[in-house]
């Protein structure tokens, strides 16, 4: 799936994202995979209509559970999520309705293969209770990866990239907005990142976790931490060697800071577990409180101005698309939740998944 990780990037590099430019590039080509298996659900029903295009009772109650376990600590109402969710499934429907005016198809090898990582991360018990808990069958789940890599697809073809930002406009945003770039003790820091996301068979996450264990026995015993990320870590960053660049407290979850932030320079971290998996961590330097340069940031601050550009189109896209579907809500409790939410509220503020390193 594609996470879009310029938030990510910027973050670490002390630039603060306003809420209302939360990624809406992120949110729309997040699958509607549960974070969280909703138990008992009963069989399908047509929960909302676009354009003629079903959308499920379960469907819906998977992604109102995911919302809802992603909103965790921040107060937000069930009309507010409701909101949210429905903007988001209508949303990607008028984004693959869009794919497909466009003729873009899914390659069935490359999805059958992202299932059978699915399969193989949950362990076959683990992938056999999400189907029965889900009250998805394997065929919807090949199906929802199908259409997830059409509307990827859609995006980078229509959309990403279409007018490159320049070091001249990343300049001018960065001279404009100086107290985005002010950053607090922060620390430099290579990672090993082993995903294990909460829920998998025992078995399964004990095997991940000894592959996080086996890269920090290579590291103690000399191996050169760069050389070992780059081999077995899955964080984005395996390619500069685990090099996540300058983080500030509070960036990472408690249970993960507090292993690594305050170590000695050169120190590396024991095996941390977090929501998403496991983590092992050195920190290279450390600096106190000020401004980070125009040169240390320019690149995550371009892509940062390109990403909000290509969601900018996005949006407009499917608003004009909205403008003339027909959208029927037809689960009764939906429609209940939709008439007690605040006349203000608006589901873009709350996303389906966060990326790694993030606080959902």
């Amino acid at each position: 799936m594609i996470w879009n990780r310029v938030g990510l990037g910027l973050a670490r590099a002390g630039v603060r994202e306003h809420p209302k430019e939360a990624s809406m590039f992120k949110r729309l080509t997040a699958m509607v995979i549960p974070a969280v298996l909703m138990p008992g659900l009963a069989v399908a029903a047509v929960a909302i209509r676009v354009n003629g295009v079903e959308i499920t009772d379960v469907q819906l109650r998977i992604a109102q559970a995911t919302a809802k376990e992603m909103g965790k600590g921040r107060q937000v109402d069930d009309g507010t999520i409701a909101k949210g969710v429905v903007d988001q499934l209508v949303s990607r429907v008028l984004l693959l309705q869009g794919a497909r005016d466009a003729g873009l198809t899914a390659d069935a090898a490359v999805a059958q293969a992202e299932v059978d990582k699915q399969k193989q991360q949950l362990g076959s018990e683990g992938y056999a209770a999400m189907l029965r808990e889900s009250g998805l069958s394997e065929k919807d789940i090949l199906a929802m990866e199908q259409e997830q890599q059409v509307i990827e697809r859609f995006i980078q073809k229509q959309f990403a990239g279409k007018s490159p930002v320049t070091e001249e406009q990343a300049r001018a945003y960065y001279d404009s907005h100086p107290k985005s770039f002010e950053h607090p003790d922060q620390v430099r820091v290579r990672t090993v990142f082993i995903k294990a996301p909460q829920g998998l068979a025992a078995e399964q996450d004990a095997a991940l976790r000894v592959r996080a264990e086996e890269a920090l026995r290579r590291i103690k015993a000399g191996e050169d931490f760069a050389k070992v990320a780059g081999e077995v870590s899955e964080d984005p960053a395996k390619s500069r060697g685990g090099e996540l660049g300058w983080i500030r407290r509070g960036f990472f979850p408690p249970e993960v800071e507090g292993g690594f932030f305050e170590l000695p320079l050169g120190q590396v971290s024991g095996v941390l577990r977090s929501k998403l998996g496991y983590h092992v961590f050195k920190v290279e330097e450390r600096r106190g409180p000020g401004t980070t340069s125009f040169d240390e940031v320019k690149d995550q601050l371009r892509r940062y101005m390109q990403g909000k550009q290509d969601q900018d189109q996005i949006r407009r896209f499917v608003e004009e698309r909205r403008a003339v579907a027909k959208v029927e809500i037809l689960d009764p409790a939906l429609k209940a939740s939709l008439a007690a939410a605040p006349p203000t509220a608006s589901g873009t503020a709350v996303p389906l998944a966060p990326a790694h390193g993030q606080k959902p």
